[in-house]
């Protein structure tokens, strides 16, 4: 297809991108990556059918609420991320997954009233360092108070904090993040609105294992 040339036909493009359903890239994604989709479709079923469980056994107060809404975040971040992905805006993807890290890493601190997080961020919920908060997971009483209520495994956080590295990167204008910009097939070119660049699928399906290996199990601690 060739490029817009004048005003009005870059117009129509843009409003193009803005209301695309992106079924062309789905479809790809689907063809590609089908049996992981359904098996993050699985897990995440999975994870807010126990969320919603649990909910009628916790109790009634202005905690649990708040524990309740990080993992609502985190499990949504992750379909929402997942989405994003398949409809062909890997960065966007990305940029979702780091709301996943914090959302999750703030379920697991507030869970426990010894971490004094929940305190913290109850004082003063606008001003409190969220995006700190996979951090202040390795701090040590954090781990230990965590590691006797809840079975906190120090060890699998230090490897999500490492995929989440990746997910860090995708949120800045970085030169991973411009490589995402251009295609990489033997045509080339820039990458305007939604996308499936066929040279990438080693390095979508190393990012969707990593996701599912890992994405989905720390908010189960949390539930517990």
């Amino acid at each position: 297809m060739a490029e817009p040339a004048t005003l009005s036909e870059w117009q129509e493009e843009f409003r193009g991108i803005l209301w695309s359903s992106n079924s062309t890239a789905q479809a790809w994604f689907k063809e590609q990556f089908g049996d992981e989709l359904e098996l993050a479709v699985q897990s995440l079923a999975q994870a807010y059918f126990t969320f919603k469980e649990l909910q009628a056994s916790v109790a009634r107060d202005e905690r649990c609420a708040t524990v309740q809404m990080f993992l609502h975040v985190a499990i949504s971040s992750v379909a929402a991320s997942l989405h994003h992905l398949v409809s062909g805006y890997a960065i966007a993807g990305g940029h979702m997954m780091r709301h996943y890290t914090e959302a999750i890493a703030m379920a697991l601190m507030c869970s426990n009233e010894k971490t004094g997080v929940y305190q913290r961020y109850a004082a003063d919920r606008k001003t409190f360092p969220v995006q700190k908060a996979p951090e202040m997971l390795r701090r040590a009483k954090i781990k230990r108070e965590l590691a006797e209520s809840i079975s906190f495994d120090a060890e699998a956080w230090e490897t999500v904090l490492q995929i989440a590295e990746l997910y860090d990167t995708l949120s800045h204008a970085s030169a991973l993040t411009l490589g995402f910009h251009m295609l990489f097939t033997e045509d080339g070119g820039l990458i305007l609105g939604s996308e499936f660049d066929p040279a990438k699928v080693g390095a979508l399906r190393c990012a969707q294992g990593r996701l599912l290996a890992h994405g989905l199990s720390d908010h189960q601690r949390a539930l517990n």
